[in-house]
């Protein structure tokens, strides 16, 4: 196994991926997350400047999988992104600005390619997971 550093906020960071070279991969999984979107302000209090970096941290799928395609395409072809309960349920307590638009985005992007690759037989999963994080809501 090899194991590459990667800030998914730095296009120069993921362009490393590129020392792969046609090194097969047999999955892409991408899980992210922000310290920052564990916040659960209401809207009037929600600071956009960390709403806009929950985003940016959350959703590298597209640049990640970009890098990583000829890998997959050499073996794999699973591409999965873990999304949220938390952030698909209509249930959800309020607040979680960021984490749950990135979320969103990050099944979007796994739809979007899974239509794209279809022909070429990848599998696509957006798998949703309440974690067992604190960003969970609370039970009482």
């Amino acid at each position: 196994m090899r194991i590459l550093p990667l800030d998914v906020t730095s296009a120069e960071s993921v362009a490393a991926c590129k020392e792969l070279k046609d090194q097969p991969i047999d999955l892409s999984s991408t899980t992210p997350a922000s310290r920052r979107s564990r916040r659960r302000p209401k809207l009037e209090d929600l600071k956009i400047e960390e709403f806009e970096n929950v985003l940016r941290v959350n959703t590298p799928a597209g640049r990640v999988t970009q890098a990583l395609l000829p890998n997959l395409r050499a073996q794999g072809q699973v591409i999965v992104g873990i999304t949220s309960t938390l952030a698909a349920s209509p249930q959800s307590p309020r607040g979680f600005y960021g984490y749950r638009e990135s979320k969103a985005a990050l099944d979007m992007f796994i739809r979007s390619a899974a239509a794209e690759f279809r022909k070429d037989n990848f599998i696509c999963v957006a798998s949703p997971r309440l974690g067992e994080t604190d960003m969970a809501p609370d039970a009482s």
